[in-house]
């Protein structure tokens, strides 16, 4: 009783099934519990079965039956007892077999985290009397049948490691199904799959090369077939030793081992197989069955063929399990593991580091304290929204649509934060409770928060960071390859990397897939901002529709979808049938609130509010009553309108209630139109400012500090004065003092001159607290790394800071001056995204500088934010490097020493991207800013060396000892710089030591074992050089230019654009005197052979033949240039060859052979051209004249050949 309790019990823990095995299929053996970690899959082999092949039996006495532990492989005797009751042992009492299949009895015990399946498939050699129609598959067929099986089977566990276990034949259809696999691309992911998760394939018995035995097996298929047996011998005759299809699988399975795809173990029979009178020796010799890989080790089983995978519970047979097997299978699963942990690692740095960062929620600010309560009402009637009825009982996307500023983001911040969201989700019971994510689009950081690709990666990175469990099975969505090469020898390499395509694929897997459950909902603002074309952008939104979770799905993911956008018609078009609201027609409420405290609660106002005259109380009651008409739902309007009239009355623009209502009625309804009034009203002596401001807000690359902004601002007042480039900055204490504390005082300059559309940020109270003291100033230092903690942030609101609870503080009161200067990371930025796109719009900022709207919208090169940007740069680094360091206490330039292993908070913005914005303004082709970067070159050459470049940027495949300023400039194609450098001192292009300026065009990569050089060149700079006076034969790492870029032939990644340029790059050094019959040394080749071995196209032959390459040059070991072009199937146009032939292309006897074979590649040539006995040589006409009788004086040489 203890016993059959304890197998149960065991049973139950172990997931291990009963059902009954299927002779062809797969039958699930053990389930691995709730999360298997890997799969294990055994296909027996020739004549097998999926379970008998693997089945020790063993036949007992009855007796000894009844007292065996059939789950632990112990007699209850134990040690000598059992040895004394076996030789008591009665020979004529009844015997029962005992049978032990392994894949059930055993290995679930041994690796219980192991879901395990076997395979069966049609392998018998005869059928009787037709009963069983016999298969009709040969191994690639039977390949392509298991690995479409296998991947319906792990449908919904992509990606989980897999493990194979092959007997015999079993391993040549694995071999054939992992080829088929491999040859699948990510358009077929569940197929792709199969190759890309095993780890592991162990072969019992495997004839790698075949087996002499197949002959026995053609024999008793002829005897059963005489009999009457219908048969079938594919897969007999696929055994032959050496037969094509093995070689086939031998050599692609190489290939995949020299990849590190997998690992292999292969067990060898060690016993002959003596089942039949007169035959005594192994059916798969050793060394049929190795494949004497590195990635292989080989395994002596001491049993012979039939027997050597059946693995009984005890006895030397356990012992070989043990030892053997089970070891090897814990090894590979051990490799496994560590290989899994770091694939996953790096598929999720891939996707973090292409999601969008949380830095636009942070900026959204908080609801007003008497705000957007209204979006969680209950009820479903017309005085609801009815999104606690959507969050708690329905399924789906919720649209909330918007006017432009009013309060979309806002909305969503509140959604996404307010507690009562998650319980109104969790209204409805269940197993498993919701988690929330949001995404906000915006266009005022970067690139990628405007993209759908990093909304997607945010959302994926999200998912998976609440719901591990499915960070292993999205792995195989990020796996990308290196194109295989075979002339480089250079393996197919696994990189992780995401694209919008495998974003998509894997949410929606992570939503379909039956193993996970998870319920998530994501809000995601700014629908209409993603940079995506209208007719990309209804993709999009078609895209989500699809994600969200309907009634009739059947995955174990239910995903919610509430997404906010401006009522665009793509938009609405999709998602005006969904629930949702639009928020203008619900925020009156709101904007009363908020007109009433920020602006009646205002002193000046409440003065007016709270007169004893009844009709001044009145005229200021009926004007915040406009202001909430006029509003239209749009709550920016109503901030800007708001502050406008508050600062009117404090700075005395306003005299009394008159001249608020007459400033209202002249204020447009329309934010565009307001900006433009906003704009106007800025006074002439500070609109350069405001341009200057406006334009370098819009343009950085990352939000600017407010000593990133002082800096600007401090250079333009000195960039025209006289000695500018050549002055010094020496400032004492004092100044140093002033101008850290002239944080208050540049913010309220920046409102003044922006008219409001540009606002201070200032990061949160905690991270203040936390930077106090010694940490280094920089704006961007917590720039995709924002801090996510959410309750009672402290973030600006107007003149006020306000929490997330409404609560009210002065700036004076909750930071001090010294947490108000320019050290603790206050950022600049545009107050909104209708901002942004309104000072975009053409001639608007022209009009701050001119003074007139309609004026041209070109600017002058000096006026652009990228040499503004240098000029601030060129200030900064005039200042002494001791009054930097107190003015960025911790400061650490990036071009110094081991700036990679700083943060990004040691690094000025002007630091990080000073070349990038150089590059910018090379191709306004200003040739006066090439003094200016002189000037910053030489500061920064004198404090630290000439190849400061090298730390700020690492140049591909280029000692960073070689950089200095101008090598760099022409690295990164700066053309203007370059051209001006050496126009003004020729000398320039000679004097380096080391590696020659014009080799910086070439620069080499390693792919492998291998270099190769980039086929990326710029042109333009390289005709630059050679006319100032570069040696284009000038020898460099053993190559000249010309060797160097027909160096890059040799990647097969290279496409069209890539050829092209090649091609322009060859071209241009041929016409600067490149030798066109130069050898390549590599090969010891001469160039032109090489395009036609690399199978380049004719246009790269006829470049080099017309700068003079010879047609007739011979090399060792490949002939004329005819020969090569005959063996390596070169086969442009008949007009082609012909213009080849006319430029001293010949015909030679050794030739003739080849050109007048029967191959359909050289038809055109041999049948359109070479009929023309003049493209022969001599010799080749007297052999040629054979294969063309027809010829004129055809007669003539076969005259002379029979003489």
């Amino acid at each position: 009783i203890y016993m059959a309790l304890r197998a149960n019990e065991e049973e139950q823990t172990l997931h291990v099934t009963t059902d009954p095995i299927e002779e062809e299929g797969f039958t699930l053996l053990a389930s691995g519990g709730s999360k298997p970690l890997f799969d294990i899959v055994f296909i027996h082999g020739l004549q097998g079965h999926p379970e008998t092949t693997w089945t020790y039996v063993e036949k007992v006495q009855e007796e000894q039956v009844t007292s065996y532990d059939n789950q632990s492989g112990r007699t209850i005797y134990g040690g000598f007892g059992r040895a004394l009751h076996l030789f008591r042992q009665d020979k004529s009492a009844p015997t029962k077999e005992v049978r032990t299949f392994w894949p059930r009895d055993i290995l679930p015990s041994d690796f219980p985290s192991a879901r395990i399946l076997t395979y069966g498939y049609a392998s018998k050699i005869s059928y009787f009397f037709g009963s069983d129609k016999p298969s009709h598959e040969n191994l690639t067929e039977n390949g392509r049948t298991f690995m479409n099986g296998l991947a319906a089977h792990r449908s919904q566990a992509v990606g989980r490691p897999l493990m194979l276990i092959t007997h015999s034949l079993g391993g040549l259809i694995v071999k054939s199904a992992l080829r088929l696999s491999a040859e699948h691309d990510d358009r077929d992911k569940d197929l792709r799959d199969i190759y890309n998760s095993t780890f592991a394939v162990l072969f019992f018995g495997t004839p790698h090369r075949g087996s002499d035995w197949v002959g026995l097996g053609q024999f008793l298929e002829k005897a059963v077939s005489a009999l009457g047996f219908s048969t079938e011998d594919y897969n007999l005759k696929a055994l032959q030793a050496n037969s094509e299809i093995l070689l086939i699988l031998r050599e692609s399975f190489a290939k995949m081992l020299d990849r590190e795809a997998f690992f292999i173990t292969s067990f060898q029979e060690s016993q002959s197989f003596k089942s039949i009178k007169g035959l005594n020796s192994k059916i798969v010799e050793n060394d049929s069955s190795g494949l004497d890989h590195k990635h292989e080790r080989k395994q002596g089983i001491n049993s012979n063929h039939v027997d050597m995978c059946k693995f009984a519970k005890e006895g030397r047979s356990y012992t070989e399990y043990q030892d053997k097997v089970r070891r090897e299978i814990y090894r590979h699963s051990e490799r496994m593991s560590q290989e899994s942990m770091e694939q996953k690692q790096s598929c999720i740095e891939a996707l973090q580091a292409c999601a969008v960062t949380r830095i636009r929620e942070e900026q959204v600010e908080p609801a007003h304290a008497r705000t957007l309560h209204w979006l969680l009402m209950t009820g479903t009637g017309p005085d609801s929204p009815r999104l606690l009825e959507w969050l708690s009982k329905q399924w789906g996307v919720f649209w909330i649509q918007g006017r432009p500023g009013s309060g979309k983001s806002t909305a969503m911040k509140f959604l996404l934060h307010h507690p009562r969201t998650m319980e109104s989700l969790n209204m409805t019971a269940g197993t498993v409770d919701w988690k929330l994510a949001g995404v906000f689009f915006t266009d005022r950081i970067g690139q990628v928060e405007r993209s759908w690709k990093g909304i997607l990666a945010s959302m994926l990175h999200q998912l998976i960071s609440q719901v591990t469990a499915l960070q292993g099975m999205i792995v195989p969505f990020s796996l990308k390859e290196t194109s295989e090469s075979n002339k480089t020898k250079a393996f197919k390499r696994v990189l992780h990397g995401w694209d919008i395509e495998s974003l998509q694929k894997a949410l929606l897997f992570c939503k379909n897939q039956q193993i996970v459950q998870f319920k998530m909902c994501y809000f995601i603002d700014a629908l209409d901002e993603n940079n995506e074309e209208e007719r990309h952008r209804r993709d999009v939104t078609e895209y989500l529709v699809q994600l969200a979770t309907s009634s009739t799905d059947q995955g174990y993911g239910i995903i919610k979808v509430c997404a906010a956008s401006r009522p665009e018609n793509d938009l609405s078009e999709l998602l005006s049938s969904y629930n949702g609201f639009k928020i203008h027609d619900w925020t009156r409420p709101d904007i009363e609130a908020y007109v009433l405290d920020k602006l009646g609660q205002h002193p000046p106002m409440k003065a007016y509010t709270c007169s004893p005259n009844e009709v001044i109380r009145q005229r200021a009651k009926r004007l915040m009553g406009q202001i909430v008409h006029k509003a239209q739902g749009v709550f920016l309007w109503v901030r800007l309108i708001v502050q406008d009239l508050r600062d009117s009355v404090t700075n005395g623009l306003a005299l009394g209630i008159e001249d608020l209502e007459e400033r209202l009625e002249q204020t447009p309804e329309k934010l565009r139109e307001f900006y433009a009034l906003i704009l106007k009203r800025i006074p002439a002596k500070s609109r350069k400012d405001s341009y200057v401001m406006l334009e370098c807000v819009l343009q950085a690359r990352r939000p600017l500090t407010l000593l990133d902004l002082w800096l600007v601002l401090e250079s333009q007042k000195m960039i025209h004065s006289k000695g500018f480039l050549k002055r010094r900055v020496s400032l004492n204490d004092n100044q140093i003092t002033s101008i850290l504390d002239s944080g208050p005082a540049l913010e309220k300059r920046i409102k003044t001159c922006s008219g409001g559309l540009l606002e201070v940020r200032l990061p949160k109270s905690s991270q203040l607290k936390e930077t106090s003291g010694k940490e280094p100033f920089n704006g961007g230092s917590n720039y995709g790394q924002p801090n996510i903690r959410h309750s009672n942030d402290l973030i600006v609101n107007d003149s006020a800071v306000c929490t997330s609870e409404g609560q009210e503080y002065s700036q004076s009161s909750n930071y001090t001056s010294q947490e108000l200067n320019l050290l603790k990371k206050p950022t600049v930025q545009v107050l909104h995204q209708t901002v942004r796109e309104f000072v975009s719009e053409p001639l608007i900022l022209t009009s701050l500088l001119t003074g007139e709207e309609e004026q041209s919208g070109c600017i002058a090169a000096e006026d652009t934010a990228d040499y503004i940007f240098l000029s601030a740069h060129l200030f900064w680094l005039q200042i002494s490097q001791e009054g930097r360091q107190k003015l960025h206490p911790g400061y650490r330039p990036s071009y110094k020493a081991g700036y990679r292993k700083n943060t990004e908070s040691s690094i000025k913005y002007t630091d990080k991207f000073l070349l990038i914005h150089a590059r910018s303004v090379d191709t306004l082709k200003a040739q006066f800013y090439t003094s200016t970067l002189d000037e910053i070159d030489s500061i920064l050459s004198s404090e630290n060396n000439s190849n400061w470049p090298s730390k700020l940027y690492r140049v591909k495949n280029i000692s960073r000892d070689y950089i200095d300023f101008l090598s760099f400039a022409v690295c990164v194609g700066m053309v203007t710089y370059v051209e001006q450098k050496l126009k003004d001192d020729p000398s320039l292009i000679s004097r380096y030591t080391g590696r020659p300026l014009l080799r910086f065009l070439f620069r080499s990569t390693i792919i492998g074992d291998m270099s190769y050089y980039d086929v990326n060149i710029d042109t333009t700079m390289l005709e630059v050089l050679l006319e100032s006076g570069a040696d284009v034969e000038e020898v460099f790492e053993n190559n000249t230019a010309l060797q160097s870029l027909v160096e890059c032939f040799f990647c097969d990644y290279l496409d069209e654009a890539d050829l092209q340029k090649a091609l322009k790059a060859m071209s241009i050094l041929l016409k600067y005197g490149a030798n066109p019959n130069c050898l390549m040394n590599r090969l010891s080749i001469p160039v032109i052979f090489a395009a036609l071995i690399l199978k380049q196209p004719y246009s790269f032959v006829k470049c080099f033949v017309e700068h003079g390459a010879s047609l007739e040059v011979v090399s060792k070991g490949y002939g004329r240039f005819i020969d090569v072009a005959l063996m390596h199937d070169f086969n442009p146009l008949a007009a082609e060859w012909i213009w080849l032939f006319n430029h001293g292309l010949k015909v030679h006897s050794t030739s003739v052979a080849q050109l007048y074979s029967v191959r359909h590649e050289h038809h055109t040539l041999r049948t359109k051209i070479c009929r023309n006995a003049t493209y022969h040589t001599r010799g080749a006409r007297f052999k040629a004249a054979k294969f063309n009788p027809q010829w004129s004086f055809a007669e003539k040489f076969l005259n002379a050949s029979r003489e």
